[in-house]
């Protein structure tokens, strides 16, 4: 699967999650199986919850801002609000797309990279001409990623992040073990969650458009097709989570 797939996918499904046994390139994880493989990297968020909060523009929360969000616990019994330390914000994935009125959000998106030294079945390969400025793909993709960017609709409404202050580094079966969508071998591979805290927003269906915004071009390291693996250079959409707001 390739990083635009598993985007797709993860769009569909980031967060992670694909269906097969392909290994493609880095991607952001959507619905299925991310072939990509990220390093594990500490998270430098600025707030308690190591999630960047946009602006609130959004309705105030109804039942007091003591309020939490309910968890999204995936089928395969992983809580995701925990293993990606989303506490004041609904996380938004391919299993997780109802969020209450009045409670902020999180789309979740991950990109996933081959590790540095490959996996069995799975070598480091990067399409004809490109070198990465580093060894590890994920530490490549983290150099070069400098914000995320969000566009919510219906309304447009648009909100910007740091990369380095929404990021937060775990390992595909962090996620998706036990869930039949990654093969053994692909559970360790490193992903990156971007995390960022959206408003909240009154009842009703929207769709959050995704965007990375790199310094220079970055390949995953999972195959020598630079359109399933590599991320140019400036504002690339990684995928579109959708999800209903409920009063």
């Amino acid at each position: 699967m390739s990083n635009r797939d598993t985007i797709e996918t993860k769009a569909a499904l980031l967060g992670v999650a694909l269906v097969g046994a392909m290994i493609g390139g880095g991607c952001a994880v959507n619905a299925g199986p991310d072939n990509s493989a990220v390093a594990r990297m500490a998270l430098d968020a600025p707030d308690q919850d190591g999630v960047a909060q946009a602006d609130a523009h959004g309705p105030a929360q109804a039942d007091g801002a003591g309020r939490r969000p309910p968890h999204c616990v995936v089928p395969w019994g992983i809580d995701w609000s925990e293993v990606l330390h989303v506490k004041k914000a609904a996380v938004v994935s391919p299993d997780c797309t109802e969020v209450r009125a009045g409670d902020p959000f999180t789309p979740e998106v991950l990109w996933i990279t081959n590790t540095e030294d490959g996996i069995e079945g799975g070598p480091v390969l990067y399409p004809p001409g490109y070198t990465p400025r580093h060894k590890a793909p994920t530490n490549d993709f983290l150099h070069k990623l400098d914000s995320v960017r969000y566009v919510v609709r219906p309304g447009n409404q648009e909100h910007s992040f740091a990369a380095s202050q929404i990021r937060r580094g775990l390992h595909v079966g962090d996620l998706y073990e036990g869930s039949g969508q990654f093969p053994e071998p692909q559970l360790v591979w490193p992903a990156t969650a971007l995390l960022g805290e959206l408003p909240p927003l009154p009842p009703g269906s929207y769709s959050a458009d995704i965007h990375f915004i790199m310094s220079e071009t970055h390949c995953d390291g999972q195959t020598n097709d630079f359109a399933m693996s590599c991320l140019p250079p400036g504002d690339s959409l990684a995928l579109t989570r959708t999800f209903v707001v409920q009063p």
